[in-house]
């Protein structure tokens, strides 16, 4: 939703009293002046004007969705994944990233609310889909679902829940004029500097990293929340990669290479769409593992063709690079009564079901 404003400008009153043509020449060169701080005045009043129009535009609006899921295997190789946090974690699907709301307009949709997220006050069946399907591994899970949710799932609230009221906090301009008082002026500048130091302190945080205060959510946001993290799990178990490639004799093998056109095909054939992104890291080896896989749902959740290329991501697939699917690899706070491994002189669980 977008406002429109009229500029309105007071044009300087005429003088009926006449004047020597001395007194006139000093008269004109005042008005030229007078004129001059007008439009110095009216250049500031438009810059400001559509600064605030930009962030007046409502940022919830979107037209498809981004699933992205994770292999934890590939993670939990490189990084030091927690037992509490991997212990209820599926060994059969891709572990979830997020689902993002999204827009080929150029402006993401994103943090819509500041209301938090506490798994305890969630119902115990999403938090057991949480820790099966969207596990921290390495880091607090909690935090990594409310960053998800704060970022990304409240705007996903506003589109399914209906409530433009829980649109970004936005910056309501009327008409500006240019002879507007001091006072008036300060008070937009506040705001325009308000909503910069907003966006910048969210810009700086991520899952890993989460120090923005949190509004507590109310009994309607939990359930928003729950719905969200319900929606989000049964699209990463409907469009699963870990199956997919199953289906097609592809499962975790540690020393089995893989070429970049095998995995890209077979997912093209089973999801429809050629416009998905495969992520890639390397290993403290060197070696190219599958790592995340992303693609673009319509708003009725099927698979579709990204309106606009999924943004350029650094660590994309190298096509001409054998790809690794590794094992499941936990470090040595895992199950006792799981498979030990030793590599590297680390002791490594590695999961019976895997390899």
């Amino acid at each position: 939703t977008q406002h429109i404003f009229f500029l309105m400008i007071r044009r300087p009153p005429r003088s009926t009293q006449s004047r020597s043509s001395a007194a006139s020449d000093v008269y004109k060169r005042q008005n030229q002046l007078k004129v001059l701080n007008n439009i110095s005045m009216n250049q500031y009043t438009f810059v400001l004007l559509t600064t605030l129009l930009i962030i007046g535009t409502s940022s919830y609006e979107y037209e498809y969705y981004v699933l992205a899921t994770k292999w934890q295997g590939t993670v939990c190789a490189k990084e030091n994944c927690q037992n509490n946090l991997v212990k209820d974690l599926s060994t059969t699907s891709f572990n979830l990233h997020g689902l993002w709301p999204s827009s080929s307009k150029g402006q993401q949709p994103q943090n819509c609310k500041n209301s938090g997220v506490q798994l305890q006050k969630l119902s115990a069946e999403v938090q057991s889909q949480i820790s099966q399907h969207w596990s921290g591994l390495y880091d607090s899970t909690e935090k990594f679902v409310d960053h998800e949710w704060t970022k990304h799932g409240s705007c996903w609230a506003t589109h399914e829940f209906g409530n433009g009221q829980n649109q970004v906090e936005s910056v309501q301009t009327q008409e500006l004029n240019p002879d507007a008082e001091d006072s008036d002026v300060e008070l937009r500048k506040h705001k325009l500097q308000h909503h910069r130091q907003r966006d910048q302190h969210q810009k700086n945080h991520s899952h890993k990293n989460e120090n923005n205060p949190r509004i507590e959510a109310n009994e309607s946001e939990i359930q928003q929340q729950e719905s969200f993290f319900r929606q989000s799990i049964e699209l990463a178990q409907r469009y699963n990669i870990y199956e997919i490639l199953k289906n097609h004799g592809i499962q975790p093998d540690n020393s089995k290479p893989l070429q970049f056109s095998q995995i890209f095909s077979i997912l093209a054939d089973n999801l429809r769409t050629q416009t998905f992104v495969l992520i890639c890291q390397n290993n403290r080896g060197g070696r190219q593992q599958l790592f995340e896989v992303r693609m673009c749902l319509d708003l009725q959740y099927q698979t579709m063709d990204c309106p606009t290329p999924l943004s350029r991501h650094s660590s994309e697939c190298k096509h001409n690079d054998s790809i690794y699917y590794p094992c499941l690899l936990y470090t040595s706070d895992a199950a006792d009564d799981l498979l030990c491994v030793d590599l590297g002189g680390r002791r490594i669980i590695k999961k019976k079901i895997c390899c």
